[in-house]
């Protein structure tokens, strides 16, 4: 049996054809939300009246635009329920989502938690090869591991049964690795109230990768529970979302900005926390460099290039050639890039 009361928060700007989806599936789960709470950022569509077609069982408050961040943190401040699970609207729950999570973090006695989740389209369909935290996050491709052989380096191993299936869970400090890259999804995550309120909510200074810089401000204070399940359906190819490939270079700017503030959280304990910090550096560099040259920026992908050696990456190969590719005229550039999505 499951306790403690959850309040879902559902931040939204002009997503009013995905977020009947999105709430039906808030209302569906197996363990009901204390409350339902969408926050719209000044939406310029009906958001309104779609939302208000759910009635008594949706609470709507409109704030002026001014984020994500701040919608969340505005939904949290009102919310009065135990713990808070955040979703995204345009995103889908599985019924059991909130269950299976509550179940996890009593369990393992953490104050938060998230869950894996699939990639879905516009026809709420998973897409092919977009299944389980790999989709989401290039951490596992980079390291070349499967997220429970990743997550078994770090975390004690459980597992936790409802309706009659087991569900593996994995618990413990997530600070470390983390320097890695990250691994969790607002849409998946279920935090205790308290906890949230401790490490101050979302930063609301942050638009794009605000999830990477409060997750691992979370992890400094507190373990987590992992469900390696996937428990979310995370929709992608709507127009206007900010994980467009127009903000790209900036997604991995404030990564690379919440890496440098997380190691100031707290004492890094173990020389595997240091080396990770170091990888996750150099990895984000060289990453922003192909995103600058892919972006046609040669001046800036040879700047990402320069702070990854002085960092420590190697002067291999693919630098090497990115370098001289950055040097390239535009179009020239241009015409490559079209080459190259014509082979794929």
């Amino acid at each position: 049996m499951t306790t403690g009361t959850v309040s879902v928060i559902v931040p939204t700007y002009n997503r009013s054809a995905w977020i009947a989806a999105t709430l039906r599936t808030v209302l569906a789960q197996t363990h009901q939300a204390h409350e339902i709470i969408v926050i719209d950022d000044g939406s310029a569509d009906d958001t309104a009246a779609v939302v208000s077609g759910f009635g008594a069982e949706v609470k709507y408050v409109r704030q002026e635009n001014a984020g994500v961040s701040v919608a969340r943190n505005h939904g949290a401040r009102i919310a009065t329920g135990d713990y808070l699970a955040f979703v995204d609207s345009d995103d889908v729950w599985h019924p059991r989502k909130n269950e299976v999570q509550l179940l996890a973090l009593h369990q393992a006695g953490a104050y938060w938690s998230i869950t894996g989740c699939d990639v879905i389209g516009l026809d709420d369909k998973v897409m092919v090869g977009r299944e389980g935290f790999p989709a989401v996050f290039p951490l596992f491709r980079d390291e070349g591991i499967t997220p429970p052989d990743f997550f078994a380096q770090y975390f004690r191993r459980d597992a936790v049964e409802a309706g009659g299936e087991l569900f593996e869970v994995f618990a413990g400090d997530a600070y470390e690795p983390l320097f890695l890259g990250n691994f969790g999804l607002p849409s998946s995550s279920m935090i205790a109230r308290g906890l949230f309120e401790q490490v101050g909510g979302f930063n609301p200074s942050f638009r794009i990768a605000e999830e990477t810089e409060f997750f691992h401000r979370i992890a400094a204070s507190a373990e987590v529970a992992i469900v390696t399940a996937s428990l979310v359906g995370y929709r992608t190819s709507q127009s206007g979302s900010l994980v467009s490939p127009a903000n790209s270079a900036r997604l991995i700017e404030n990564a690379l900005a919440s890496l440098t503030a997380a190691a100031a959280l707290r004492t890094v304990r173990t020389a595997r926390g240091t080396a990770n910090w170091h990888r996750g550096q150099r990895k984000l560099m060289r990453r922003l460099a192909y995103t600058r040259l892919s972006n046609l920026d040669g001046a800036g992908a040879r700047a990402a290039l320069r702070d990854a050696w002085a960092a420590g990456a190697p002067r291999d190969a693919w630098s090497l050639s990115m370098l001289g590719a950055s040097m390239l005229p535009a179009p020239v550039l241009r015409l490559l890039h079209s080459a190259k999505r014509g082979f794929k």
